[in-house]
């Protein structure tokens, strides 16, 4: 009743008036709400029609565009992407598999009329040099991304990929399009390039959850950003009743951990050109599987999802045997050495008793168990990999540190069917590198010619130095680099395995290897202890850094309390000195320089100014541009000392700046003028990323009028300074005279000040 009132004694055009100025004011509202930098996006792929959306460039996908101010704070929302777009060249699927690796492929393209747009919508504008159409298209196809990719450096200076998990198919999904760090999954690696009308190759993040993803890719372009966003479904793992079908194999990548029923195994991923496992492929993997040796990796089980065949294995945790063998930290007796070859030659054997021909035997497919057996890797599945020999070979072949396992008869790609006599030949390659514990490819022949039939024979005396030999019945050094020669022999005149397992038992006739277990273990436990005690070593020595790099940017005292987990409370110091000085003529300097010879000149000063202030009981609180900022009494009260510290360091900056050199303006003088003032600050941590000892109050500002009102090599000072270095003695002082300085508060305006211009002690 009071409302309808009121109301009444209003005319009604007034209460028309009133609700035209509500709804212009809600109307404008609305408008920013929309356009801000929190506005978010609903509906989308539910149904709804998004205002910004265009260039759909496949089965649920959309391409949105904005425009941002300088410090990407607000995005204007474009109606259209400009003359900008992008199209799939490979467009990822609409569903794939959660282990399955996905990579795609767009081209990102610009019109010549998106040169004008981005000058008609300064889109380039932290680049002044780019004031025209044809320096927008030079600069965006013929200019070099730089070390630092920025927007005012680099054409697409910011190019990303992100995968956004929705809690719901009917979720309607709100994008922050300001704040990428939201998102549910990180995203991969930024990249760059100059050129807009380019091709790009990324890979999709893994995901650890099934379910309904948005994948977004986010490409900058100075201030115009674009978002091509494609809604796709992760499916779930594979069906644990599928036997003994489990996990993954690749020729690309090394073995990666996996664990199954909490038990490790080694899993790696191979791309085929088939798309189903036929009975023939599954009978192929079943015999695999049933093969049974103490020297041959098992297969566990496999998985196939097109085109990705996945394979799983037995997990040899000491590594690969190029691993152990490089690793001179790992005490490996001759005995043991020659276990190993025992091992590979019996697991070679039984292959070749079951008609398999390895054909790319090396030290890295070849493993080392916990209990040091050497087991043999990448067998038996050639027909599953490879879709001939020819391939195979080639794909060994063509990687340069491989050269030294492949006889001299196949390094020509003439001859690919593989026989028995090809691993013998690498296998005399492992015994080079089991005994000379070193690459064979570094060998400088063999590098010299690629047809060098195989690396230099170590020597006796090398062996004798580095290992203790037991007692044999033929001299052990002779018969080893005899069966090395046998093994390289000509294809018909290589040794079979039987006589080579022979060979290796009179060289090594107790053949306690393998049973020297328990007494290698210790050792390995003891190298081990060496290592983590490196390792320790090695731990503090950065954290030595990291506390020297923390201390540099705030006090001791802070750094103690903030690594502790204590709160930083501001504190009030009743009387300190600080000082402020700046470069006389930087922003004529800094005109005609470029800006890398700015950042040297100042880099070369303030390290000087550094190391001097280090004499000091002083503290750096910043440096601002040319503006150089320290304080003596905060953090640590010092008395009235703080007044003498900052006076005799005035004095030596000073002085190191009549002889500073400028590196690209060695003829031009370096000129400073310094400010001091003593009185009372407040004083704390601001900030968490980035935290800053900071200090407030009118003393901090007196100092700063100090310093803007003096003059080319003079330290001007404040009265109060004045009156604690006079009171203390040992400095001279000149009257400056009566100057007017901007009050800094009503309680506190300065009106007089002093100049020193001869300090020292007397």
């Amino acid at each position: 009743m009071l409302f309808l009132i009121t109301l009444n004694k209003f005319r009604w055009k007034h209460v028309y008036w009133m609700i035209f100025v509500l709804e212009n004011i809600l109307l404008i509202i609305q408008q920013s709400m929309s356009q801000n930098c929190n506005q978010r996006i609903y509906g989308l792929f539910n149904g709804s029609i998004i205002s910004n959306t265009t260039n759909m460039t496949g089965t649920n996908v959309a391409q949105l565009c904005w425009l941002s101010n300088e410090n990407f704070t607000y995005l204007q929302s474009l109606n259209d992407c400009l003359d900008f777009s992008v199209v799939w060249i490979t467009e990822p699927p609409n569903e794939w598999h959660i282990d399955e690796i996905v990579r795609i492929r767009f081209f990102v393209t610009a019109s010549p009329s998106f040169y004008g747009q981005a000058i008609q919508f300064n889109i380039f504008s932290r680049n002044p040099l780019l004031s025209s159409i044809g320096d927008v298209s030079s600069f965006c196809s013929a200019t070099s991304c730089k070390i630092f990719q920025v927007e005012s450096t680099c054409c697409i200076w910011h190019m990303s990929l992100f995968m956004n998990r929705l809690t719901s198919p009917s979720e309607q999904f709100p994008l922050d399009v300001c704040d990428f760090n939201n998102f549910n999954n990180k995203s991969i690696p930024v990249y760059y390039g100059s050129s807009l009308n380019s091709e790009w190759n990324l890979l999709v993040p893994n995901v650890t959850q099934p379910g309904i993803y948005l994948l977004l890719v986010r490409i900058l372009v100075g201030r115009f950003q674009s978002i091509l966003v494609k809604r796709v479904t992760i499916t779930g793992p594979v069906d644990p009743e599928d036997r003994w079908i489990k996990m993954f194999l690749s020729r690309s990548t090394n073995c990666s951990l996996k664990m199954i029923d909490c038990v490790p195994v080694a899993m790696k991923q191979v791309y085929v050109e088939f798309t189903e496992l036929t009975s023939d492929m599954q009978r192929q993997l079943w015999e695999v599987k049933k093969m049974k040796h103490n020297n041959l990796v098992k297969l566990i089980g496999v998985t196939f999802i097109s085109p990705v065949l996945s394979l799983y294995t037995e997990f040899c945790d000491r590594g690969s045997l190029c691993y152990v063998l490089r690793r001179d930290s790992i005490p490996l007796s001759w005995s043991l050495r020659i276990g190993f070859l025992t091992g590979l030659a019996n697991g070679l054997a039984y292959l070749h008793h079951c008609q398999i021909v390895h054909g790319r035997l090396n030290s890295s497919n070849c493993v080392v168990s916990d209990k040091w057996t050497c087991k043999i890797t990448d067998y038996g599945l050639d027909n599953l990999i490879w879709s001939n020999d020819f391939e195979k070979h080639k794909t060994f072949l063509d990687k340069p540190e491989n050269l030294p396992y492949i006889p001299p008869e196949y390094r020509d790609y003439k001859e690919t069917l593989f026989v028995p006599a090809v691993d013998i030949y690498s296998f005399g390659t492992i015994m080079w590198e089991t005994a000379s514990r070193s690459d064979p490819s570094q060998d400088d022949e063999f590098v010299a010619d690629p047809m060098y039939n195989h690396p230099e024979l170590p020597t006796k005396r090398r062996f004798e130095t580095d290992v203790k030999y037991e007692v044999a019945t033929v001299p052990p050094f002779e018969e080893y680099n005899n069966l090395m020669e046998s093994c390289w022999s000509e294809n018909t005149l290589r040794p079979n395995l039987n006589a080579i397992i022979e060979w290796l038992t009179k060289i090594n006739p107790r053949n306690i290897g393998v049973d020297e277990d328990t007494i290698l273990t210790k050792e390995y436990a003891k190298c081990l202890e060496s290592i983590i005690e490196d390792r320790t070593q090695a731990l503090r020595s950065e954290q030595k850094m990291a506390d020297t790099l923390l201390n540099s940017m705030l006090p001791k005292q802070v750094v103690e309390m903030l690594r502790h987990g204590e709160n930083v409370p501001p504190e009030a110091f009743e009387q300190c000195t600080i000082y402020f000085s700046d470069i006389v003529g930087f922003t004529t300097i800094s005109s005609s320089s470029t800006p890398f010879e700015v950042v040297e000149f100042l880099n070369k000063l303030y390290t000087q100014f550094d190391d001097i202030i280090d004499r000091y009981d002083v503290y750096k609180v910043e440096t601002i541009g040319d503006a150089y900022m320290v304080a003596s009494g905060v953090p640590r009260r010092n008395g009235e000392r703080h007044a003498i510290a900052i006076a005799d360091m005035s004095l030596d900056l000073v002085s190191v700046s009549h002889s500073f050199v400028i590196p690209h303006k060695p003829d031009e003088p370096l000129k400073i003028r310094v400010g001091l003032h003593s009185g009372p600050v407040c004083a704390g941590v601001v900030g968490l990323k980035m935290p800053r000892y900071c200090l407030f109050g009118d003393t901090v500002n007196t100092a700063s009028r100090m310093e803007s009102t003096g003059e080319a090599y003079k330290i001007h000072c404040s009265e109060t300074t004045h009156a604690i270095l006079d009171r203390l003695g040992g400095f001279t002082f000149e009257k400056r005279g009566t100057i007017t300085v901007k009050p800094v508060s009503i309680s506190n305006q300065i009106k007089r000040s002093i100049t020193v211009i001869a300090l020292g002690f007397s």
